[in-house]
């Protein structure tokens, strides 16, 4: 039971870690609130501030298409 706590514990401690620095990411700007896509986030993972070629990794959304329903 203790070693299932200490585990349970450790888990939910990691996550609201990599909460905590998701949000010093995007506070810096190295998460973007509309366009991330997978290799921007690849590119962020890790560092607090964005790197030189961040902006060339976001993708603006298709809102057309979104209020169509269709996928991107």
């Amino acid at each position: 039971m203790k070693l299932l706590r200490t585990i349970t514990l450790t888990f939910f401690l990691l996550l609201m870690s990599l909460g905590i620095f998701n949000n010093l990411q995007y506070y810096y700007g190295a998460i973007h609130w509309d366009s991330m896509t997978r290799e921007a986030y690849s590119d962020s993972f890790g560092r607090v501030r964005p790197s030189a070629m961040f902006n060339d990794l976001l993708e603006a959304p298709d809102y057309e298409k979104a209020r169509e329903g269709a996928d991107r």
